[in-house]
């Protein structure tokens, strides 16, 4: 009965904290509130600068977890014949100082973390991927969102030396 009473006494302590922060940071997280469904997008990636386009769909969810701190964001992508990459992906503001921060795993194996910004209807992302194999990559991308924010489009670059590069692109639009 006391670890009961503990734990739910943890669980309002937790709530109460969390609303109050989230009254604190709204800013951050408002454009994912308007971004809330089911997306489906055409994509074009490619490994290099010089490599041929790969072009295929991806559909990912805007969901909010309990507290509205915290927006998860599981999706998929299929590319030609390759297999089905599958990831979930956590947008959240860090409690302790108050920045946007973003972290994700794919099924392969990649993993990758973000620092992030929304100005009107555009997140911009400053992210470090780690491949399966350990190598690393920086990337920057920008989701524009439709001025309904039904649609939306991507562009990322990734950096190699001191250039950056288009590497990634979709359009996309709302499908629930």
């Amino acid at each position: 009965m006391t670890r009961l009473i503990t734990c739910i006494l943890l669980g309002l302590i937790a709530s109460l904290s969390t609303a109050a922060f989230a009254d604190e940071q709204p800013s951050q997280l408002a454009g994912f509130q308007r971004a809330v469904g089911k997306w489906v997008n055409s994509e074009r990636i490619r490994d290099s600068r010089d490599a041929t386009w790969e072009t295929g769909e991806s559909e990912w969810v805007v969901r909010f977890m309990p507290g509205g701190l915290v927006v998860e964001t599981p999706g998929q992508m299929k590319l030609g014949d390759n297999p089905t990459v599958s990831w979930v992906q956590v947008w959240g503001i860090d409690p302790t100082n108050g920045n946007p921060f973003s972290r994700w795993f794919t099924n392969d194996g990649a993993n990758g973390n973000a620092n992030f910004e929304w100005s009107d209807r555009t997140v911009k992302a400053e992210l470090t991927v780690t491949a399966a194999n350990g190598s690393q990559n920086k990337e920057q991308c920008d989701w524009t969102f439709g001025a309904d924010f039904n649609t939306a489009s991507l562009v990322c670059r990734r950096q190699s030396g001191d250039a950056w590069w288009v590497f990634r692109e979709a359009n996309g639009k709302r499908s629930d």
